[in-house]
């Protein structure tokens, strides 16, 4: 008997532990109250994205044909490089022919 007593208190404690847990009663109403919080969430998202994509609009619009001018400077600047080495390949060839006199 001496040996099971401190087993009688363990036990009277894990009883005691059982009957004051909380069995989840209101887990519906902690999930009603974070899904309309996400609910706020989404929508101050939905508002931010709307922002930014009107920002974007007016931002190309802004720009306007900057894109095209810019895709015509590469080309130009393509076009310049080109000469520049047909002319490097000339002098060369000049510089060649010179040297043979």
């Amino acid at each position: 008997l001496k040996k099971n007593r401190p087993k009688v208190s363990q036990v009277n404690k894990m009883e005691d532990a059982v009957q004051n847990r909380d069995l989840g009663g209101n887990l519906k109403e902690q999930i009603g109250s974070i899904n309309e919080e996400m609910a706020l969430y989404r929508d101050g998202k939905r508002k931010v994205q709307e922002k930014l994509s009107a920002l974007m609009e007016s931002r190309k619009e802004q720009l306007g044909d900057l894109p095209k001018i810019i895709e015509e400077r590469d080309a130009i600047g393509k076009k310049i490089a080109e000469k520049v080495q047909e002319r490097n390949t000339l002098r060369d060839e000049f510089r060649a022919k010179e040297r043979e006199f």
